[in-house]
């Protein structure tokens, strides 16, 4: 929990849920995301622990047949399931135009509910292939909503890193880190729960980019934080400047990786450096009004690596970069555009009443009746998974 106490809607909303079964915790003081996730793990209670975000949601079979499986592979401590999507209407931006006012959900209906479909594959092999195709990250374990852990899991995690959560990011890190520290993963084929994106999310803020420079003081933040419990860069994780976009998140945590000793050299010098800040340059936008500041920061970064390198990239992109171009700036009102939905079930885009799913709990609702009334199938062609070893 967050926020003042008295008759605030975060109160209001605990107060409805008001469960014995329930435990709501406030910390002590406003904490970084980052340890907004340890705090929340090390005061749980449960056996079995699964983090969701605000804008996620669980589909109502999960529990059950998550139970199945945790108690078929007893032996495992940490699961990954299939994720179903959902992008709330107010997740927009210039850089995704025409999508404000809108709902959008993602889900599959190739799967049998009370049979999960389990798939056991090498942890490695999948983190290597998220370097040429980041969408695999969503089979590694994020310690978010797209996977659990028993809680001794907890103990050997910090036994093997010397860290709970840290880094830049709180699930991508988590994900490079358990790629690389465990031999195998278990992948449950079953959709379980629902990735929102909502215009309140951090991810959403980071992929849609900077629109207006509102950016609170160091002196406010002192103030709510104290800056207790924020995260430093070192200097392998400058090699990979933050720029908003999926790679340069995904090398830097790499970076981090390696800073604690979970990935080692080797993966590194076999890597095609200039290929990945080739990618992390394609991910810039000349909309981003902090567009000038990422580029410099990004051939900073680029620099602590040599001149050769550095002369590469001015060669290459950086004299492009420096180009003036117009930027018509639309300003889009969410509010005053009409409010639509588009609904993808098994790569086809199909109907349904109007205003089916304008929030998580409805899109929720929606892929349970869908499931309801298709009935159920045999498991069908999944998602390919790179390095499948056995099912």
């Amino acid at each position: 929990m967050d926020g003042g106490g008295g008759e605030t809607p975060i109160y209001n909303i605990c107060q409805s849920f008001h469960d014995n079964r329930i435990k709501y915790y406030r910390a002590p003081r406003n904490l970084p995301l980052m340890k907004n996730f340890e705090y929340a793990f090390l005061k749980s209670e449960g056996e079995f622990l699964i983090a969701m975000g605000a804008d996620d949601g669980i589909l109502p079979w999960a529990l059950e047949e998550l139970e199945k499986v945790i108690e078929q592979y007893s032996e495992r401590r940490i699961f990954t399931w299939m994720e179903e999507n959902y992008k709330w209407k107010d997740a927009s931006g210039k850089y995704k135009r025409g999508e404000a006012g809108k709902a959008v959900l993602t889900g599959h209906t190739d799967f049998q509910i009370g049979k999960p479909e389990v798939i056991i594959y090498p942890a490695k092999d999948v983190f290597l292939d998220c370097f040429e195709e980041y969408g695999n990250v969503m089979y590694l374990p994020q310690l978010y909503h797209n996977s659990g852990i028993r809680r001794e899991y907890l103990s050997i995690l910090y036994e093997k890193t010397g860290v709970l959560w840290a880094g830049i990011s709180q699930d991508i890190c988590m994900a490079v880190t358990i790629g690389n520290i465990e031999d195998t993963l278990c992948f449950i084929a079953t959709p379980l729960t629902v990735s929102g994106m909502s215009g309140a999310s951090i991810g959403c803020q980071c992929v849609l980019g900077n629109t207006s420079y509102n950016q609170k003081s160091i002196e406010e933040k002192m103030k709510s934080t104290f800056q207790q419990g924020m995260r430093v860069q070192g200097y392998k994780e400058r090699l990979f400047s933050i720029t908003s976009g999926f790679f340069s998140g995904f090398y830097a945590c790499i970076m981090y990786g390696n800073a604690i000793g979970c990935i080692s050299d080797k993966i590194l010098e076999e890597r095609d450096w200039k290929e990945m800040y080739k990618k992390v340059v394609m991910e810039l936008q000349k909309e981003d009004i902090l567009y000038d500041a990422k580029v410099h920061r990004l051939r900073y970064a680029v620099s602590l690596l040599g001149e050769e390198v550095l002369e590469w990239f001015d060669q290459i992109f950086y004299q492009d970069a420096l180009q003036l171009v117009t930027i018509e700036d639309k300003e889009e009102c969410i509010e005053s555009l009409s409010y639509s939905e588009v609904i993808i079930i098994d790569d086809e885009k199909v109907e349904a009443e109007p205003e089916s799913i304008t929030d998580i709990y409805k899109a929720i609702l929606f892929l349970e009746n869908l499931k309801n009334n298709k009935g159920p199938r045999l498991p069908g062609e999944r998602p390919t998974i790179k390095s499948q070893v056995d099912n």
